[in-house]
């Protein structure tokens, strides 16, 4: 198990009912839950499968506390490779569409905005939001919003430019 993420691991204290803590779990093929990260005094607030590439998937999540995304990438149940990504100040909620385009809330500007997985960084907005933003989704040139007992709708078109 990689922890090199996160400068190590930290075996769990007599006292870990009244510490935050967070574990990632997968479900394997013959039906067992198997651990893949277990963290003291953090917590994740999203998370996405980025991609699968082979026989390796890569999970994208939203640590809490931070606001930075990691991306870990998972093959035979264990965490081979683990990556912190500063994509923007606060980051919130990320959301995938079906072109592959990546989304964050970005709970600084109150927007949300579109990630350029290259380069790992933002390059424009396409929605104004509430500070925090716990979930949306994106699908079909549509950002769907919850807002207060609503759904906001924001239609987005964009270009990525590579410079």
């Amino acid at each position: 198990m990689s922890n090199d993420c996160w400068g190590g691991y930290k075996e769990p204290t007599a006292r870990t009912n009244e510490q935050i803590f967070s574990s990632l779990y997968e479900l394997t093929p013959v039906g067992r839950w198997t651990e893949l990260q277990y963290r003291l005094s953090e917590s994740y607030i999203d998370m996405l499968v980025f991609a699968v590439i082979g026989p390796i998937t890569q999970i994208l999540l939203v640590e809490a506390n931070k606001g930075n995304v990691l991306q870990l990438s998972v093959r035979e149940s264990e965490v081979v490779n683990c990556r912190r990504l500063t994509v923007c100040k606060k980051v919130g909620a990320i959301a995938l569409d079906e072109a592959g385009n990546l989304f964050i809330a970005n709970r600084a500007s109150s927007s949300i905005q579109l990630v350029d997985t290259v380069r790992w960084i933002t390059t424009c907005n396409v929605a104004l939001t509430d500070k925090f933003t716990p979930h949306f989704s994106a699908s079909g040139g549509l950002i769907l919003i919850p807002v207060k007992g609503a759904v906001r709708l924001q239609r987005c078109s964009f270009l990525l430019g590579y410079v």
